[in-house]
């Protein structure tokens, strides 16, 4: 008897395990994603000086452009500061920051169920800059980057997935 709930006991701990591991490995995916868009979007327009794959699509009726060029050469592609020395940071490259700062927040998630409210708050300042951005695209540039919008689902999915975890309390 005494054998048999020792089993159950250990059977119930693989189920907390398990569903510690599944959040974590859909964050470290969602992670790695918008660590690999984020690259490859550099990679193309800073390093090759052209735009990257499946960016450009032209309707003469639209008011708005799919090209990633015009958005990412844009006078808005990167942050300007001014604090005493000037700082010039790309937005790819601090979307490359974003990302693996979220990674490693995933992978801590394995081992402390505080880090998914670490990742809720990531997750909420990296959603704030979202609609700032997407209207620079539509209003002002006049162009869409679906590298850029790739990465913005990617974070507001992280978003919903650290809300639903935490209200589902299952880290």
């Amino acid at each position: 008897m005494i054998k048999r709930t020792t089993n159950l006991a250990l059977q119930g701990g693989e189920e907390v395990r398990k569903l510690k591991l599944i959040p974590s490995i859909i964050f470290i995916i969602l992670s790695l994603a918008g660590i690999a868009t984020a690259l490859t979007s550099f990679y193309y327009v800073y390093s090759l000086n052209t735009s990257p794959p499946a960016c450009y699509f032209n309707v003469n009726n639209s008011r708005v452009k799919l090209n990633c060029l015009n958005v990412l050469k844009s006078s808005y592609s990167s942050l300007k500061l001014n604090i005493g020395i000037k700082f010039n940071v790309n937005l790819d490259v601090l979307a490359i920051i974003y990302f693996t700062i979220s990674l490693l927040l995933s992978i801590i998630m394995l081992f402390t169920s505080y880090s998914i409210l670490a990742q809720l708050i990531w997750s909420i300042i990296g959603t704030a800059f979202i609609p700032y951005l997407v209207y620079l695209e539509i209003y002002v540039i006049r162009s869409v980057c679906i590298y850029c919008t790739t990465m913005h689902i990617l974070i507001i999915l992280q978003l919903l997935l650290s809300i639903y975890y935490i209200i589902k309390k299952l880290i």
